[in-house]
């Protein structure tokens, strides 16, 4: 088994400062889970790309456990936005303003 030692915390620390950097959590995600995917890569850039969707993000939606988690966010986003469309988000704030 392959130790990297402090390395193994850059990805995330990489993310981190993306995301309060660009106000872009996506984007800051994928650029932290792509240097990641370069580490592990043996520094090859090409060879992290090509892994990066079979070897590590597709691994991981297909399992049940996150599949679930996905489906379940999904559903409540859609719920949000429809609070949000049809104005019952300004009318709770409205009430809660009183």
């Amino acid at each position: 088994m392959d130790h990297y030692g402090i390395l193994s915390i850059v990805p995330p620390i990489l993310a981190i400062v993306l995301a309060l950097k660009t106000k872009n959590i996506i984007v800051s995600l994928f650029f932290g889970l792509y240097f990641g995917a370069i580490v592990l890569a043996g520094w090859n850039p090409v060879a992290a790309f090509a892994n990066l969707i079979p070897d590590f993000i597709y691994a991981q939606v297909a399992t049940d456990s996150n599949m679930q988690s996905i489906t379940n966010l999904c559903i409540i986003g859609g719920f949000v936005a429809l609070i949000s469309a049809s104005g019952g988000a300004a009318a709770f704030a409205k009430t809660a303003e009183k």
